[in-house]
């Protein structure tokens, strides 16, 4: 398994996810590591419009909770590299597989047991 490569690949996704969050949030400076929405105060006085405005709030929320999720597998997968436990499933501690890996380097765990979480 070519853990250099993975490696690389975990930091070029935290980048990009970085860059995403950016996009369309701020990093809270009370929570580490939490992201809030941008938000810009309007003088919108038409319905239409502070409707449009909360579901763009909304829609930008869930983007940005799902990639804060993202951040965190990748920055685990990360400190498993750096901690020597990279790889290793996290159910039965056996070798993930190197297809999974190169699929999804934050993977936690082998084929057969993330078909058995499927299962039950």
């Amino acid at each position: 398994m070519n853990i250099l490569h993975l490696k690389d690949a975990l930091q070029k996704e935290q980048e990009r996810l970085m860059e995403g969050m950016s996009m369309i949030g701020v990093m809270n400076s009370e929570i580490d590591g939490d992201w809030v929405v941008h938000t810009e105060k309007s003088d919108e006085t038409e319905p239409d419009m502070i409707a449009d405005k909360v579901d763009e709030i909304e829609t930008n929320e869930g983007i940005l909770s799902t990639l804060e999720e993202r951040m965190k597998e990748v920055n685990d997968a990360l400190e498993r590299i750096e901690k020597g436990s990279y790889g290793n499933c996290i159910k039965c501690n056996k070798q993930i597989e190197e297809k999974r890996l190169e699929a999804n380097p934050a993977a936690l765990t082998c084929l057969a047991c993330t078909q058995l979480e499927d299962i039950e």
